[in-house]
C-alpha cells in the first residue's frame, strides 16, 4: 500500500539533492487516480503559483509512446503496415544511405533500430509545415549510425519521420492527428503540442542554474514543428495517466476500444535487446525493463531541462507518472523513487542475490578491439588469457561472464557496467552495448595524439542544449558541462577527435578559423563563443 508520508519525504529528498524547483507526481490503476500531487513552483518569478497535479510540463521523449499509440491505431485502421517500407508512404524520401530509404520500415522507426542517427534541435520551424520540411531538408544529411536493422540506436529523427508518415498517409498535420486520434478520445484536455495554448492554463516553466547555482527561468522557450513527434509534447501527470490507463486495460477506455489488444502487445513486445544486466530492451514507442521479477514498459523524458518518467507494469496494473521543471543530476533519484513507489505498492521483496559469474565463452578472441560509441566514448576490450579487461575513457575494468556474450564491468573503485557484443548478421562481432548505448568496432590502431594541434581549442562552446568549458591543465584536457554540473577528463584521439564520460567530440573549423565542437558523433553542434577567462577551471 502507499504510504504517503514516505512517498512526500523522499519527494522532498529528490528535490533538494537534484535542485528540482518543481515537480508533480501521480499514480494510478487500471481504473482511477490513486495518489496525484504536486510539489514546488512553476516559477522563480515572484508569486509564481504552486505545482499541481493539473500543471503543463514539457513531457520530452514520453512524447514517443504518444506517437507510437497515434500510429498504431492508424496500423489498426489499416492505413498503415509495420513492415512495409516507409518510402512506399513517402516516395521522395532521401536519405544519405541510398539502400536505407529502400528498407526501412515504421517497425524499425518504432524500436529504434532503423540505423538513423539521433540528433536534436531545440528552436526551427514554427508552423505545421515544419515536419515535412524537416524530413525533406534535415534527414538526408545525418549519416547513418548502422544499415537498417542491425542495431539499437536511439534516434529522435527516427521518430520524426515515423510522425511524417502518418501526416503523409492520412493529409493531415501531426499535431491535428494526436488530437483526434489520442488527447480528444481520452479526455487528455491540457495535453498539446502548441505553446500557445499551454500558456492558458497552469504551466511550469524549466530551469536553469546561474553561476551560484540559484534556478533560474531559462529563457526563451523552445518550439520546433519538424521535431514534434519525438518529443515537443506538453502534458500533465493527469492526462499522462489517462494514457497509462488506455495501455493497462489492453486498448480499452470507458468499456470503448480505441486500440486493439494486439496493438498495445506489440507496443510492450520486447523488439531489441540492449544486452544489460537487468534485462533492458525496447518495444514500439517503449523501453522495456525488469524490475524484481516483474515487467516494466515505459519511457523517460527530457527536453530544455524538462525531465519525466512514465513506467506501467502491466501484470499489476499500475502505473507511475513524474514530471520536474528542472531534470539535469536528477535521473538517478528520480529511478529510486520509482522503484521505491512500486516496492511499498506492490510489496515487493529485497533483490535477489547477484547472479554468479559464469565462464567466459569460447572465442573471446572474438570481442577485443576498439569500440567508438557516440554517447559513450571509447572502449577498449583486452583478453588477459583467463580473463577480459576493459577500458573506458581511461579506466579499468574487469569483465566477467553472466551470458552469451553479456558481461559485469567492474573495478575496485565498485563502479559496475552492463557490457554485451553483438554480431553483425552472422558475421563477427560489430557492436558493442555499454549499459544499452551502442558503440562501433574500430579497425585501426590507437597512437598518441599530437597535443600541438589542440592549441585553438581550449574555450567556451553554447547551443541551445547545453554549454561546454573545455580547458587544458599540465597537458590533460578537461571539459565541463554546464547542464550535468560535472567535469570530466579527455582522451584525444587524434588532431580532431576526443573521447569523454560525455561521449564522442570532434573539432570542426570553418573557412574564416572559427571552431565549432560536435557533440555526440557530431550529431550536436556547439560554436565557439568566447575564451576562458583567466583562471576559469569550470
Amino acid at each position: 500500500m502507499l504510504n504517503i508520508e514516505a512517498i512526500e519525504r523522499r519527494v522532498a529528498d529528490l528535490m533538494d539533492a537534484a535542485i528540482v524547483p518543481g515537480m508533480a507526481l501521480a499514480v494510478t490503476n487500471r481504473d482511477e487516480v490513486i495518489y496525484a500531487r504536486g510539489f514546488g513552483a512553476t516559477s522563480t518569478e515572484p508569486d509564481a503559483p504552486a505545482v499541481g497535479p493539473d500543471t503543463i510540463f514539457r513531457i520530452g521523449s514520453i512524447t514517443k509512446p504518444l506517437t507510437a499509440t497515434m500510429l498504431m491505431r492508424l496500423v489498426d485502421d489499416g492505413l498503415l503496415d509495420l513492415d512495409r517500407p516507409v518510402r512506399e508512404y513517402v516516395p521522395w524520401l532521401k536519405l544519405m544511405d541510398e539502400d536505407a530509404e529502400r528498407i526501412i520500415t515504421l517497425r524499425m522507426l518504432l524500436s529504434h533500430t532503423s540505423g538513423l542517427p539521433t540528433a536534436l534541435e531545440y528552436n526551427g520551424w514554427r508552423d505545421p509545415s515544419g515536419l515535412e520540411a524537416y524530413v525533406r531538408e534535415v534527414l538526408p544529411a545525418l549519416p547513418p549510425v548502422a544499415p537498417p536493422g542491425e542495431i539499437y540506436a536511439y534516434s529522435n529523427p527516427g521518430f520524426n519521420l515515423a510522425g511524417y508518415v502518418a501526416e503523409a498517409v492520412t493529409g493531415t498535420p501531426y499535431a491535428e492527428l494526436m488530437r483526434q486520434y489520442l488527447f480528444e478520445p481520452l479526455g487528455m484536455g491540457r495535453t498539446t503540442f502548441d505553446p500557445l495554448v499551454a500558456m492558458t492554463y497552469p504551466f511550469s516553466q524549466s530551469f536553469v542554474l546561474d553561476e551560484t547555482g540559484r534556478p533560474q527561468v531559462k529563457r526563451p522557450f523552445v518550439d520546433n514543428t519538424g521535431e514534434y513527434p519525438c518529443g515537443f509534447a506538453l502534458s500533465t501527470v493527469l492526462d499522462l495517466g489517462k494514457l497509462a490507463r488506455l495501455h493497462l486495460n489492453d486498448g480499452c477506455v470507458d468499456g470503448v476500444s480505441l486500440l486493439s489488444a494486439n496493438a498495445v502487445a506489440e507496443m510492450r513486445r520486447l523488439h531489441v535487446e540492449l544486452m544489460t544486466l537487468d534485462g533492458r530492451g525496447y518495444g514500439l514507442g517503449m523501453r522495456v525493463r525488469q524490475y524484481k521479477g516483474l515487467r516494466l514498459v515505459g519511457h523517460n523524458g527530457a527536453i530544455a531541462k524538462y525531465g519525466g518518467l512514465w513506467w506501467l507494469v502491466p501484470e499489476a496494473g499500475i502505473a507511475v507518472v513524474m514530471l520536474m521543471n528542472r531534470a539535469p543530476n536528477a535521473w538517478g533519484v528520480a529511478d529510486r523513487l520509482l522503484t521505491s513507489l512500486l516496492d511499498d505498492l506492490l510489496e515487493l521483496p529485497e533483490p535477489a542475490a547477484e547472479p554468479v559469474q559464469i565462464a567466459a565463452p569460447a572465442g573471446a578472441d572474438d570481442l577485443t578491439g576498439i569500440y567508438l560509441g557516440p554517447s559513450v566514448g571509447l572502449v577498449q576490450v583486452e583478453n588477459e588469457g583467463e580473463t577480459l579487461s576493459m577500458r573506458w575513457n581511461g579506466r579499468s575494468y574487469r569483465l566477467e561472464a553472466r551470458g552469451d556474450r553479456l558481461f559485469k564491468a567492474s573495478n575496485p573503485a565498485g563502479d559496475s557496467h552492463s557490457v554485451g557484443f553483438v554480431r553483425a548478421g552472422e558475421g563477427e562481432i560489430r557492436y558493442l552495448y555499454l549499459d544499452g548505448s551502442p558503440c562501433i568496432r574500430q579497425h585501426y590502431t590507437l597512437e598518441s595524439a599530437d597535443i600541438s594541434a589542440w592549441e585553438r581549442a581550449p574555450g567556451v562552446y553554447r547551443a541551445d542544449i547545453d554549454t561546454w568549458r573545455l580547458r587544458c591543465e599540465n597537458g590533460q584536457f578537461w571539459i565541463y558541462s554546464e547542464d550535468e554540473r560535472a567535469e570530466v577528463p579527455c582522451v584525444l584521439l587524434d588532431a580532431r577527435r576526443f573521447v569523454c564520460d560525455f561521449g564522442l567530440f570532434e573539432l570542426e573549423e570553418d573557412g574564416a578559423g572559427r571552431l565549432t565542437l560536435l557533440g555526440g558523433g557530431g550529431y550536436w553542434r556547439f560554436p565557439k563563443v568566447c575564451e576562458l577567462a583567466d583562471g576559469d577551471r569550470a
